[in-house]
């Protein structure tokens, strides 16, 4: 892996898909200057988001899952409702998870932090867990890869049915994933 590979990784992340390819013939300090760039872009667009969702997620908590399931879905993006999902404890954010559409619930895990969904896909029933990860594979392949980096075992076995898709993949996502590919492929 070259020297590269961290940096074009976590912009990867950043996305949630492949990198263009020139990015590989970009320097080691053009790159490094690119990653700053977005970490400030991302910084300036984000700037005071955490205490609105700080906020919101403590109103939540007072209403009824049914009302904040069905004002959630039709009014709120994906990407708000994981801003206000990484604030609540996680017993919270379980209480909902379920009750929202299988869509919706991946749509908002593409914008968790991938340890976080990790963590939360780890506390559903199995057949939750199931629905989500297929549906994410399919739909948020580097982001499926990112969470099944804290996936246990039993999660693990779920993305390893997926394998030959994963597999098929840009060889730079392959080259990023390899150590998750393995661990899949060794469920």
């Amino acid at each position: 892996m070259s020297e590269q590979a961290p940096l074009i990784k976590a912009l990867m992340e950043k996305a949630g898909k492949p990198v263009p390819t020139f990015f590989t013939e970009l320097s080691e300090e053009d790159l490094q200057a690119l990653h700053q760039y977005t970490n400030d872009v991302v910084e300036r667009a984000t700037d005071g988001l955490d205490e609105l969702y700080s906020g919101m997620s403590q109103t939540m908590k007072y209403v009824p899952a049914f009302i904040l399931v069905k004002m959630t879905t039709s009014f709120i993006k994906p990407a708000i409702s994981a801003g206000i999902s990484a604030k609540l404890p996680l017993k919270d954010a379980l209480k909902i998870n379920p009750k929202f559409p299988v869509d919706y619930a991946c749509a908002v895990a593409s914008h968790l932090d991938s340890e976080h969904a990790a963590e939360m896909m780890r506390e559903l029933k199995h057949a939750r867990a199931e629905e989500l990860i297929t549906y994410m594979v399919e739909h948020y392949t580097v982001k499926a890869l990112d969470i099944g980096q804290f996936l246990d075992k039993k999660q693990l076995k779920i993305l390893k049915k997926f394998i030959t898709k994963v597999e098929a993949m840009d060889t730079m996502l392959l080259e990023q994933y390899a150590s998750v590919i393995a661990s899949i492929k060794a469920a």
